[in-house]
């Protein structure tokens, strides 16, 4: 993937603790304030965000078919807005006590299915909709202590203190730290093997092996970590993504439970692309009803036309970033 095309590990951030203090006071206390504040915050990343704001309109461009300047201005700042927003409903729903966002899915007979195998559980998202506020959901169908969320955690940044004082829906479940992508790679196939619950976001690529997908109409990498991890710790796989239908409601999206077995006859390097086209699949169905909850601002589709040595997938597992 070419340097400029790569996204980073995380953007800085601008506000820190304090700022995050004060957002979650208006999302808990003034919602409408609230969601006025992360318009206009949404306003300033998408004036001075030069290439988040063209990645945005590109990506209205291939999934709405939309042209002309003012329209794509229009729906990349709404969808930068709603980013704004997700990102605010997050923090006050996992803050617990009178957060009042609820979270429903029609999917739990799947989730049990899922659980009846008596398998590993790999939950597979992405960056789209809101992953962390499915715990209101999960904690009701899943012993929490079980759960495991990868995750990119640098304790020295203010934006992470403040996380992990005032996410209480957090409390009881472990956490894989991604910033080590081999000692990731090695906790999540500990918890795979003890029949334990894995979520990871799966649609970004940082560093190590990748294999290539059809999604939205182009060619797009996918890290390998992931679906490794599916093949070799022969774990019950799902997609999981948790997505905002009105203010303050979310809506659970779970898929039937895969498992890539090799006696299907396929090899593991082809399981592992099965495994990622499936993926693929499924966020695509939902990316196109969701378009505006769609959370990467970078060109994913940026090396689309590269070549992909995917005889290598199966020789590592790594954790990629969330």
């Amino acid at each position: 993937m070419p340097d400029s095309a790569k996204p980073t590990v995380r953007a800085k951030h601008r506000f820190g603790y304090r700022g995050n203090m004060f957002m979650l006071f208006l999302g808990r206390r003034v919602p409408a304030l609230g969601y006025f504040a992360a318009g206009v915050v949404s306003l300033g990343f998408w004036i001075f965000n030069r290439p988040a704001r063209l990645a945005a309109m590109q990506f209205q461009k291939r999934v709405k078919g939309i042209h002309g300047r003012w329209r794509l201005y229009w729906h990349s700042y709404q969808q930068v807005r709603m980013f704004g927003i997700l990102i605010m409903d997050r923090s006050v729903a996992l803050a617990g006590a009178n957060a009042g966002i609820t979270v429903a899915s029609d999917h739990r007979d799947r989730l049990k299915r899922a659980l009846d195998l008596q398998r590993g559980l790999l939950i597979l998202t992405a960056h789209f909709g809101a992953l962390e506020i499915a715990t209101i959901w999960l904690r009701t169908h899943i012993d929490p202590a079980k759960m495991h969320f990868v995750m990119y955690r640098d304790f020295s940044d203010s934006t992470e203190k403040f996380h992990q004082d005032q996410w209480k829906m957090l409390q009881g479940m472990k956490f894989i730290n991604s910033t080590d992508p081999l000692a990731a790679g090695l906790q999540i196939m500990g918890a795979l093997r003890q029949k334990q619950y894995v979520g990871i976001r799966a649609d970004r690529v940082m560093d190590g092996r990748k294999v290539q997908v059809s999604l939205l109409g182009g060619n797009v990498y996918l890290p390998a970590g992931p679906f490794t991890a599916a093949v070799v710790g022969k774990a019950a796989v799902i997609t999981a993504f948790t997505l905002r239908e009105s203010p303050r409601h979310y809506r659970m999206f779970v898929s039937e439970p895969r498992i890539y077995d090799s006696d299907n006859g396929l090899s593991r390097d082809e399981l592992v692309r099965k495994a990622a086209q499936d993926y693929a699949a499924d966020l695509e169905a939902l990316v196109r009803k969701y378009p505006d909850q769609w959370g990467n601002f970078y060109d994913f589709w940026a090396a689309s036309d590269a070549t992909v040595d995917t005889s290598k997938t199966s020789s590592e597992t790594t954790a990629p970033e969330t």
